[in-house]
């Protein structure tokens, strides 16, 4: 910004509210001070600046790890101020800003007094309240809010393609919400940790044995869904969790039966698709060729149709505040972060078991998980290679093993995350530690997102 590096096409034709963003930015934000917050040395930052600027496709990507989890709002805006400062945006080679694909066509639906009540109320979590009103929902906040009351805020909870009493941080935390809600029914496939806490286990068909259309993830410059189609017929007893909706809302009659018209899933995915199902079931996708994504004129969904730098809305949302792991710093000196490994299954499925016997012995040996910590960490807290430790964040403790990597930043210590399973079978349950017992999550305070990118820890001699 300070040597007019940016491109001055974009900036004057399709932004606003430039100058007075670019002012905060220079005063604010300059390399000098964003070299004592982030510990880079301030010709580094000035250099990297400089090549951003300069490369012929300038590229800002924000997000961490597998892109799973969300992060801090002020964060995001940064790194796609950046992309608009080089105006490398809604081009090919660049970030495109397009609508959710909206594709299937549901039927107008009439609601009964119950129906029509509930849809008044706001949501558990405040997703779309005054205080958090970009956010669509946030699940993070769910176990806090269960666990402060003396009852339980929902009566069932029905809990499909996900393990959150795995993946969620502060397991503990989460678990504990689980045992307050009357009944807990899984869709699960698999007897993961979700499952073992449910009520009543009614399985779904695995991904081979069943049809699931499949929205395309952000980034590509047309709307394109995929279509999973059964490969071979159920195995066992399951039923695809569709079905049992269907069947259920059929079996409460009134206007609930009315609104589930179909005879099951198949049907259902059928004519809410529409013409698109015939394309679907030949290719396996189908891609709304005649969508033309928009340009720098018409491409953004703000009041001036531009690239807002500053906007009422945007000023009114809180002033940026790093997001600070949890933890006294004095009793944990450390941070623990996760690591994703290509080995290890992070998600609501686990690792299958060859799967398992291929992760490697600094990460995995027997039952015991490595920790990753600079060498000259390591020798500050007396600790070698191989040595076993005991970790410690403000949410638990566990007994790991000491891997030195030089890769790794002094003062961080790394963990996989994937391991520790308490469910399953033999082959993966019992095997490490999983991260999510010591973490815990960290409020965005502009969107009220779960933006923890780490916790607090020590590690001592065991």
């Amino acid at each position: 910004i300070k040597e007019s590096l940016y491109s001055k096409s974009f900036i004057n034709n399709s932004s606003a509210g430039f100058e007075k963003w670019k002012r905060r930015i220079l005063d604010g934000y300059n390399p000098e001070i964003v070299a004592k917050v982030t510990g880079i040395d301030k010709a580094t930052i000035e250099s990297l600046a400089r090549d951003f600027a300069r490369s012929a496709k300038p590229l800002a990507i924000c997000g961490r790890g597998q892109g799973r989890a969300p992060g801090s709002l002020k964060e995001f805006m940064a790194v796609h101020a950046l992309n608009a400062l080089v105006g490398n945006i809604n081009k090919k080679g660049g970030v495109w800003s397009l609508p959710e694909p909206d594709y299937i066509g549901w039927p107008e639906l009439k609601m009964d007094s119950v129906a029509s009540t509930g849809m008044q109320r706001g949501r558990i979590d405040g997703a779309g309240s005054k205080k958090y009103v970009h956010a669509r929902y946030l699940l993070s906040r769910l176990p806090e809010i269960f666990n402060s009351t003396d009852g339980s805020p929902v009566e069932v909870l029905f809990v499909s393609e996900s393990n959150p009493c795995y993946t969620m941080p502060d397991v503990s935390s989460v678990k504990k919400a689980f045992e307050k809600i009357p009944l807990v029914v899984s869709f699960s496939s698999y007897m993961d940790e979700t499952a073992q806490m449910a009520d009543f286990i009614l399985p779904n068909h695995i991904y081979l044995e069943r049809y699931e259309d499949v929205p395309a993830a952000s980034g590509f410059q047309k709307p394109i869904i995929g279509l999973s189609k059964p490969v071979v017929d159920p195995q066992f007893n399951t039923k695809h969790t569709g079905d049992v909706i269907i069947q259920l809302a059929k079996s409460m009659g009134g206007f609930i039966a009315d609104a589930f018209s179909w005879d099951n899933y198949e049907t259902c995915l059928k004519e809410t698709l529409g013409e698109k199902w015939d394309e679907l079931a030949e290719n396996g996708y189908w891609v709304d060729s005649a969508y033309e994504a928009p340009g720098w004129k018409g491409g953004f969904e703000t009041a001036s149709g531009k690239f807002e730098f500053t906007s009422a809305e945007i000023n009114s949302l809180s002033r940026y505040t790093p997001v600070k792991p949890q933890g006294d710093e004095a009793a944990f000196p450390l941070v623990l972060v996760p690591y994703d490994s290509m080995r290890l299954a992070a998600g609501f499925i686990g690792d299958p078991p060859f799967v398992i016997k291929t992760v490697e012995d600094t990460v995995l040996k027997v039952k015991d998980v490595f920790v990753e910590i600079n060498p000259a960490t390591a020798g500050k807290l007396g600790l070698s290679e191989g040595r076993y430790a005991k970790l410690t964040t403000p949410k638990g403790s566990a007994k790991v093993k000491v891997h030195l990597f030089d890769g790794i930043m002094p003062g961080i210590v790394a963990m996989p995350s994937g391991l520790g399973h308490t469910a399953y079978d033999k082959f993966l349950a019992g095997k490490g530690i999983n991260i999510n017992q010591l973490t815990g999550p960290v409020e965005d305070t502009s969107t009220g997102h779960d933006a923890a990118w780490g916790i607090r820890a020590k590690l001592v001699k065991a």
